[in-house]
């Protein structure tokens, strides 16, 4: 499969609240993901592609350590564009100041994105078949129970399938309808369990309305997901004058100029949904390290091989391990263990171990992942944890359900449950 004649352009910030404290000293897109960086993911899913030409956001914190990595690592296989912001922008004002560095259709993906590969080629030709302004990538799932808050609320036009409607992170459970839309879209079917993933095929000529997206808008346009996209929608036809803001006279014309060659009702906007059951298609594993629970459910699912991207390390009878591991006890289900050494008769389930870590005897991990320079004494307990970089838990000490930021010290006997820390004060 190769794509080449897209860019991409790949959003790896560095600062994240949301993953406080394991991202407050690593760069986000540098976070091992069983023991790999994120980002690495993200760029075997464009190699795969064939997708080469990536310009890459970040910001001031995260570019001397990503320089670095990508300059080491995949210097020789893409061809990279490395811009920083020294500000928080949205994607949509990174796109406004981007606008020169693109060439042809590009496609944005966000930096917590962990997705397989087997969806792009479809969704591409879905893009460039139906002519659309813009696809986005959605992923259906059973129940939407545990994303009350973030729920999406997503209209496909029955007989089009164009997305005429878009809701994003809505956190009520009621929605309303004008008349109008009513009158316009009769055959319209809503879903509350299609969540946008921040993955979107654009075409170029998007960009040559977006600086009058922006200076019209009654409010900060920032996002993509959502300013952009419910824009591009509520255009979708300009002929109808009560779906459209008052402004719509520039809007048509300037439409109408980038996209005479395809048709009078563009921009289209189109929806690629992933692991629908109405489909036959193979499950394509999609998660995004949004948050410190998320990243440890998809650290362990890596380590359990339920995507189709490998750990760091060599296959092991449960699991996985660097060459120069010293390992004193057997590696648990679903375990990955880099160049460190684990004592006798410790126990591993479910436990990322990073490098240079030292793992005394009779030790239990379990679904918890340790970065580099963790010293753990003998006797110690972690479960449900993530335990960062050159953290030293001491003899017999517990720790539970807890977020141990760099540098942090666990007494020994000493019991850490259900904790979010930095530093010992």
């Amino acid at each position: 499969m190769f794509l080449p004649d897209f860019q991409v352009i790949l959003l790896s910030s560095g600062f994240s609240p949301q993953l406080y404290p394991i991202a407050e000293e690593s760069p986000k897109c540098l976070l091992p993901i069983a023991n790999r960086p994120l980002i690495s993911y993200q760029l075997e899913l464009l190699e795969r592609a064939g997708l080469t030409d990536i310009i890459i956001i970040t910001d001031d914190f995260a570019l001397p350590k990503l320089n670095t990595y990508l300059t080491e690592v995949h210097k020789k296989t893409f061809t990279f564009k490395i811009i920083s912001f020294a500000e928080q922008l949205g994607t949509a004002e990174i796109l406004s100041k981007i606008t020169n560095e693109i060439r042809s259709d590009f496609i944005v993906v966000s930096g917590d994105l962990l997705i397989d590969d087997g969806f792009l080629f479809k969704m591409a030709n879905t893009h460039r078949v139906s002519n659309a302004a813009v696809t986005l990538l959605l992923n259906h799932k059973e129940s939407v129970k545990k994303n009350k808050g973030s729920v999406d609320y997503i209209g496909f036009e029955n007989d089009t399938k164009r997305v005429v409607y878009y809701k994003p992170s809505s956190e009520t459970e009621h929605i309303r309808f004008s008349k109008s839309f009513l009158h316009r879209y009769p055959d319209v079917t809503i879903y509350n369990n299609l969540f946008d993933v921040h993955f979107y095929i654009l075409s170029k000529w998007v960009l040559d309305i977006l600086p009058e997206a922006i200076s019209h808008s009654r409010v900060p346009f920032t996002s993509i997901r959502r300013h952009l996209i419910p824009y591009l929608i509520r255009l979708q036809f300009t002929a109808d004058k009560k779906s459209v803001a008052k402004e719509e006279d520039w809007h048509k014309q300037l439409i109408n100029e980038m996209t005479s060659s395809v048709g009078p009702e563009l921009p289209l906007c189109y929806g690629f949904v992933i692991n629908s059951p109405e489909k036959a298609s193979p499950k394509v594993f999609c998660a995004r390290v949004d948050s410190t629970t998320a990243y440890l459910e998809i650290n362990n699912e890596v380590a359990r091989k339920g995507s189709t991207y490998l750990p760091s390390g060599q296959p092991v009878k449960q699991g996985f391990a660097a060459a120069g591991a010293t390992l004193g006890c057997p590696i648990g289900v679903a375990s990955v263990v880099g160049e460190s050494t684990i004592g006798k008769d410790t126990t591993l389930k479910n436990a990322i171990i990073g490098n240079n870590c030292v793992v005394g005897e009779r030790v239990k991990i379990s679904n918890s992942v340790l970065m580099d320079n963790v010293v753990v004494k003998d006797g110690s307990q972690i479960s449900d944890s993530v335990i960062c970089n050159s953290v030293s838990i001491l003899n017999d000490a517990v720790v539970r359900d807890s977020q141990l930021g760099a540098g942090y010290r666990v007494a020994a006997r000493q019991s850490v449950v259900s904790q979010r820390e930095l530093k010992n004060l």
